[in-house]
Protein backbone atom coordinates (compact mmCIF):
# COMPACT_ATOMS: atom_id res chain seq x y z
CA UNK A 1 0.00 0.00 0.00
CA UNK A 2 3.10 2.72 0.49
CA UNK A 3 3.92 2.32 -2.83
CA UNK A 4 0.15 2.99 -4.02
CA UNK A 5 0.73 6.42 -2.49
CA UNK A 6 3.35 6.77 -3.62
CA UNK A 7 2.02 6.52 -6.79
CA UNK A 8 -1.30 8.76 -6.32
CA UNK A 9 1.03 11.35 -4.62
CA UNK A 10 2.71 11.70 -8.37
CA UNK A 11 -0.61 11.66 -9.75
CA UNK A 12 -2.11 14.75 -7.47
CA UNK A 13 1.06 16.46 -8.27
CA UNK A 14 0.81 15.90 -12.04
CA UNK A 15 -2.79 17.08 -11.88
CA UNK A 16 -1.94 20.41 -9.79
CA UNK A 17 0.39 20.93 -12.50
CA UNK A 18 -2.20 20.32 -15.27
CA UNK A 19 -4.64 23.35 -13.00
CA UNK A 20 -7.12 20.85 -11.41
CA UNK A 21 -8.07 21.10 -8.26
CA UNK A 22 -7.87 18.27 -5.58
CA UNK A 23 -11.03 17.64 -3.78
CA UNK A 24 -10.91 14.53 -1.86
CA UNK A 25 -8.29 11.59 -2.21
CA UNK A 26 -9.48 7.99 -1.57
CA UNK A 27 -13.47 8.64 -0.93
CA UNK A 28 -14.57 5.69 0.50
CA UNK A 29 -18.04 4.45 0.66
CA UNK A 30 -20.02 0.76 1.17
CA UNK A 31 -19.72 0.51 -2.99
CA UNK A 32 -15.96 1.11 -3.42
CA UNK A 33 -13.21 3.55 -3.73
CA UNK A 34 -12.39 6.88 -5.94
CA UNK A 35 -8.51 7.59 -5.72
CA UNK A 36 -9.07 10.95 -6.49
CA UNK A 37 -11.70 13.42 -7.02
CA UNK A 38 -10.73 16.64 -8.66
CA UNK A 39 -12.06 19.57 -10.43
CA UNK A 40 -11.14 20.88 -14.18
CA UNK A 41 -13.03 24.33 -14.39
CA UNK A 42 -16.48 23.26 -14.07
CA UNK A 43 -16.17 19.40 -14.20
CA UNK A 44 -16.29 17.19 -11.74
CA UNK A 45 -13.50 14.58 -12.21
CA UNK A 46 -13.28 10.98 -10.87
CA UNK A 47 -9.81 9.57 -11.08
CA UNK A 48 -8.77 6.56 -11.03
CA UNK A 49 -4.72 6.26 -10.79
CA UNK A 50 -2.83 2.85 -12.46
CA UNK A 51 0.55 2.30 -12.58
CA UNK A 52 1.66 -1.00 -14.64
CA UNK A 53 5.48 -2.04 -15.37
CA UNK A 54 7.30 -1.14 -18.79
CA UNK A 55 6.81 -4.28 -19.71
CA UNK A 56 3.20 -5.38 -19.17
CA UNK A 57 1.55 -6.41 -21.68
CA UNK A 58 -1.80 -4.75 -20.54
CA UNK A 59 -1.59 -0.60 -20.66
CA UNK A 60 -2.42 0.98 -17.14
CA UNK A 61 -6.26 2.26 -18.45
CA UNK A 62 -7.14 -1.38 -19.76
CA UNK A 63 -6.84 -2.81 -16.04
CA UNK A 64 -10.00 -0.38 -15.89
CA UNK A 65 -12.39 -3.57 -16.07
CA UNK A 66 -16.24 -3.56 -16.84
CA UNK A 67 -16.21 -4.45 -12.61
CA UNK A 68 -13.79 -1.57 -11.88
CA UNK A 69 -15.47 1.28 -13.89
CA UNK A 70 -19.35 -0.20 -12.36
CA UNK A 71 -18.14 0.05 -8.71
CA UNK A 72 -16.46 3.93 -9.52
CA UNK A 73 -19.55 4.39 -11.33
CA UNK A 74 -21.76 3.48 -8.09
CA UNK A 75 -19.52 5.22 -5.91
CA UNK A 76 -19.21 8.58 -7.98
CA UNK A 77 -23.29 8.25 -7.67
CA UNK A 78 -23.04 8.61 -3.74
CA UNK A 79 -20.72 11.01 -3.48
CA UNK A 80 -22.87 13.08 -6.41
CA UNK A 81 -25.33 12.08 -4.08
CA UNK A 82 -24.32 13.23 -0.45
CA UNK A 83 -22.31 16.59 -2.11
CA UNK A 84 -23.96 19.68 -1.49
CA UNK A 85 -21.93 21.49 -4.47
CA UNK A 86 -23.92 20.59 -7.45
CA UNK A 87 -22.26 19.53 -10.59
CA UNK A 88 -23.67 18.79 -14.21
CA UNK A 89 -20.73 18.44 -15.99
CA UNK A 90 -19.01 14.76 -14.44
CA UNK A 91 -16.33 13.01 -16.26
CA UNK A 92 -14.22 9.53 -15.69
CA UNK A 93 -10.65 9.76 -15.88
CA UNK A 94 -7.21 7.44 -15.10
CA UNK A 95 -3.64 8.83 -14.82
CA UNK A 96 -1.68 5.92 -16.08
CA UNK A 97 1.68 5.65 -14.38
CA UNK A 98 4.41 3.63 -16.30
CA UNK A 99 7.72 2.76 -15.48
CA UNK A 100 10.61 3.00 -18.54
CA UNK A 101 13.78 2.78 -17.66
CA UNK A 102 14.01 3.73 -13.86
CA UNK A 103 11.52 6.39 -14.73
CA UNK A 104 7.70 7.14 -14.02
CA UNK A 105 5.89 8.48 -16.77
CA UNK A 106 2.77 9.85 -16.21
CA UNK A 107 -0.52 10.46 -18.18
CA UNK A 108 -3.92 11.66 -17.91
CA UNK A 109 -6.75 9.93 -20.37
CA UNK A 110 -9.70 12.51 -19.72
CA UNK A 111 -12.93 10.55 -20.63
CA UNK A 112 -11.05 7.41 -20.25
CA UNK A 113 -14.63 5.81 -20.19
CA UNK A 114 -18.53 6.98 -19.72
CA UNK A 115 -21.80 5.16 -18.54
CA UNK A 116 -25.15 5.01 -20.92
Amino acid sequence: MIKGKIYEDLAVKFLKENRFKIIERNFRCRFGEIDIIAKEKNILCFIEVKKRKGNSLVKSYEAVDKRKRKKILKTSLFYLNQCKEKFSNVRYDVVCLEEKNGKILLDLIKGAFCFD
